[in-house]
């Protein structure tokens, strides 16, 4: 039942257009006050906190940090120069080059927004001028921007692999063979677009010398996801130095090498990476209050049991219990009937004695952890 209403209350919050954070995060201050717990607040405000303090996460706003400096520094420019060089008399040129270099920015920056704002700010005028459909281009760039999830460094599948406690290392090689089928496809399918619409039919095979300028220009750029995911897979540091190596490179790349930067420019790009990395840490720390209340409720255990085939699950049975002033008597598959049971007052007591312990403080619980009456027990 508490998996029910907090499903309820989530999806109907998200599609009312809630933010997700609230969502969160009235979906389990309700479902306390829908079942009358009265966990303190402070045990929420614990597992918030705890679910955005572990050092590991400050690889999200440097990664963050990293994409901004890429995109902003000239990358972008050049890595479409080098597509168009190499794919652009293909039919359909605009738009595979479009595909094309959002894969190979994707590989550098890890995130899908600036993919789409350094490829799309480039792309969709050429693409308009060479007579594309407008809703056809902005449909490509925002697509192709999502490659950005898939190639590694992904900062989706960075966050995913430390909050499910999944390495790293192997998430990113994971998403390499779909995201190549998934550029493939979209390739495959500009290709057909431009043969029928006829506004991009193809052109002349570039020459070496001209592959070979714009592949020179862009080798700084292709060097950093060689470094980045060739340090994590070898083990010369985890993703959260990965993510610093990967600002330290970027500020090279930008203020260094390529030079398309101003120093003033360097504040402004760190508030916006901020902004960006907040807005994925308030989600996490949400996401954590919730699981919490997950937990104190035993709803994967409650639905463990719904689902194990335990043939006699529905015949009453005599368990023990571990609180000396209670005899179980009976119980069934919605819980534990007991012979003499607390009050109302005593349980409430208990629920918050029990949230205090799982939230992390050093509190007595009144009833043990094994007893089987906890959650299922009739109240006079």
């Amino acid at each position: 039942m508490v998996l029910v209403v907090i499903c309820v209350l989530f999806f109907g919050l998200a599609l009312l257009g809630m933010p997700l954070v609230w969502s969160l995060l009235l979906t389990t201050l309700a479902t306390i006050a829908v079942f009358g717990r009265f966990y303190p607040m402070e045990a929420i405000f614990l597992t918030y906190v705890g679910g955005v303090e572990p050092l590991y996460l400050a690889a999200i706003p440097l990664f963050v940090l990293a994409g901004e400096l890429i995109s902003q520094g000239g990358v972008g420019r050049r890595l479409i120069a080098f597509a168009s060089s190499l794919l652009g008399f293909l039919p359909g040129g605009l738009g595979v080059v479009t595909v094309s270099s959002a894969t190979l920015f994707g590989a550098i920056s890890g995130s899908a927004v600036a993919d789409s704002a350094a490829i799309g700010s480039v792309m969709i005028p050429g693409m308009k001028r060479k007579g594309y459909p407008p809703p056809f281009s902005a449909a490509l760039v925002a697509t192709s921007g999502t490659l950005g999830i898939l190639i590694p460094p992904s900062i989706p599948l960075l966050v995913y692999g430390f909050v499910g406690n999944v390495s790293v290392a192997e998430l990113f090689l994971s998403g390499v063979v779909p995201g190549l089928l998934f550029a493939g496809c979209l390739m495959a399918l500009c290709i057909y677009k431009g043969r029928k619409l006829g506004c991009d039919v193809g052109g002349t095979r570039p020459d070496f010398k001209q592959l070979r300028a714009s592949f020179l220009d862009t080798v700084p750029a292709l060097i950093a996801p060689v470094i980045i995911l060739g340090g994590i897979y070898s083990g010369l540091f985890t993703p959260t130095e990965a993510a610093a190596i990967a600002v330290v490179y970027g500020l090279l790349l930008a203020f260094v090498v390529y030079r398309e930067l101003p120093l003033s420019a360097l504040p402004g790009l760190a508030l916006q990476a901020m902004i960006t990395s907040a807005v994925v840490l308030v989600v996490i720390g949400a996401t954590a209050a919730l699981a919490w209340l997950i937990t104190v409720e035993q709803v994967p255990a409650q639905f463990s049991a719904e689902r194990s085939p335990d043939p006699d699950r529905h015949l009453p049975r005599t368990t023990a219990c571990a609180h000396p002033d209670r005899a179980v008597v009976h119980s069934d598959r919605n819980g534990v009937r007991c012979r003499s049971g607390p009050s109302r007052a005593d349980h409430d007591l208990q629920s918050r004695d029990r949230a205090l312990h799982t939230a992390g403080r050093r509190h007595p619980v009144r009833c043990g952890a094994d007893c089987e009456c906890w959650d299922g027990c009739d109240f006079p």
